[in-house]
């Protein structure tokens, strides 16, 4: 007698159509800017220097999720090892003026704590013979990474920042800040997808399956109703996942990847 093998179920069609459209609108609007900064970052991505990709939780994770497969892919095909992808609770919110004239203010605080980490991940300093890439949806002022960026520079990393959008203009009665002054407040140059609008992805209705307390090094996952919002959060994943191959093909047709380096004797170098 045969047993008919049982398929794992789809959750994704318990998702409401308006969820469904509102998650997919979201992704895709992630195409446009994603592909921006692949073509400003396309020598440092050819040339392998990325070996740490840090997404910033929670609307950052979706972005550096995509980017990362996309440099993963290129490293492979180069016979380069995959950069290492890891994901650490944003700080919006702790750089308001009465916490940075307390003589511990929580950014340095949270920077302390990125610090130790840096250093228990990487205790030989190899991060700083290369570049680590952060990525993040949006920045207005630059509050949500300064303690990040101070900690990278003290653990001698150079880095880059990319963002969806750059918030330049006035939001909420604040005005953003240029890329230019990002560049310097950060120590590490900044690349924006576009400029103005608020990411889709940022709103609270995005499922990311994760929620931070800025003070936090890591984000946790959030407490849900499995019945209800397991579904949405498996459909966000697979739409990013899709979005991850449509880009990795566009990559390969527009920003060609250079041949892997050879050995004096014609053989592709082993990563």
């Amino acid at each position: 007698m045969s047993v008919e093998k049982l398929q794992p179920r789809d959750s994704s069609a318990e998702v409401q159509p308006d969820v469904r459209k509102r998650i997919q609108e979201a992704i895709a609007e992630l195409s446009e800017p994603i592909k921006n900064i692949l073509e400003q970052l396309r020598s440092r991505i050819d040339d392998g220097d990325y070996k740490l990709i840090i997404g910033i939780d929670t609307s950052g994770r979706m972005p550096a999720i995509i980017l990362g497969d996309i440099v993963k892919d290129v490293y492979k095909k180069k016979n380069l090892p995959p950069p290492k992808r890891i994901f650490l609770a944003g700080s919006r919110g702790l750089d308001s003026e009465e916490e940075l004239k307390s003589p511990k203010s929580e950014v340095d605080a949270k920077a302390d704590k990125i610090l130790q980490y840096l250093r228990k991940i990487d205790p030989n300093k190899e991060l700083s013979a290369s570049r680590v890439l952060i990525v993040d949806d949006s920045s207005q002022t630059g509050g949500s990474l300064k303690p990040l960026a101070q900690a990278l520079r003290r653990h001698g990393c150079d880095f880059d920042v990319a963002i969806i959008s750059a918030l330049t203009g006035n939001l909420g009665g604040v005005s953003g800040e240029s890329l230019e002054y990002l560049s310097y407040q950060f120590g590490g140059e900044v690349f924006a997808g576009k400029k103005g609008g608020v990411p889709l992805v940022y709103l609270n209705s995005f499922p990311s399956g994760v929620e931070k307390d800025p003070k936090d090094l890591f984000s946790t996952r959030v407490k849900y109703d499995k019945q209800h919002d397991q579904p949405r959060i498996n459909f966000a994943r697979k739409e990013g996942q899709k979005l991850s191959q449509e880009l990795i093909s566009w990559y390969d047709q527009n920003i060609p990847v250079s041949a892997p380096e050879e050995d004096g004797e014609g053989r592709k170098k082993a990563a």
